[in-house]
């Protein structure tokens, strides 16, 4: 599968009459490929895999003459979480759930629904290594930028608040009879989510 590391060689043995007659590297340089030149048919040739490759496992077939080892990797399990982030929020006004599609090989797998209702995570059950696994948040919220972050098979979408600079300006206005007099000064408070922030 893409992303999975095979060893950078490997040995392959040539029998003649089910004895180790003679051993070759098979690599990259090589094209994985070799031809043993001179034999004869008075001989029954085999061919084999010296070791099989830690989590490998091993096919080999003969077609006229011409033999070809498989190693197939061996699938493990995984299980893969997702897990929904906010910043810059204060957990107000919050979309009820947003879209998180899993991708399998980079195409669409399973989308699911992340909410309060399930505390913004998921975890994908019986999966196998052998894919290459991704996600996405299907849609933004508005005001929100994204994130994703991943440690092996754990993803955490984080959305940041958008935060935009704003001025706020304040007037006072009198009304009052000719010759009243008003204060010569007042003391206006500025609040921020209902927190006192900053006075003038």
């Amino acid at each position: 599968s893409e992303g999975v590391i095979h060893p950078e060689s490997v040995e392959a043995v040539l029998y003649r009459d089910g004895e180790e007659y003679a051993t070759v590297t098979l690599s990259a340089d090589n094209d994985w490929t070799y031809i043993w030149t001179g034999l004869t048919d008075e001989y029954s040739w085999s061919v084999d895999e010296a070791q099989i490759p830690a989590e490998y496992v091993k096919t080999v077939t003969n077609q006229d003459g011409d033999w070809t080892i498989t190693n197939t990797r061996a699938p493990k399990p995984v299980e893969i979480s997702v897990t929904k982030a906010w910043k810059h929020n204060g957990g107000k006004n919050l979309p009820e759930s947003i879209s998180v599609t899993l991708y399998k090989d980079g195409n669409p797998y399973e989308t699911i629904q992340l909410s309060d209702e399930n505390d913004w995570t998921y975890t994908w059950k019986d999966l196998t290594d052998v894919s290459v696994w991704s996600i996405d948040e299907t849609q933004i919220p508005a005001g929100y930028e994204k994130k994703i972050e991943a440690d092996g098979y754990k993803f955490v979408i984080t959305n940041t608040r958008i935060i935009n600079p704003v001025e706020i300006f304040v007037t006072k206005v009198w009304v009052a009879s000719e010759g009243v007099a008003h204060p010569e000064s007042i003391e206006a408070v500025l609040y921020r989510d209902g927190e006192e922030y900053d006075t003038v």
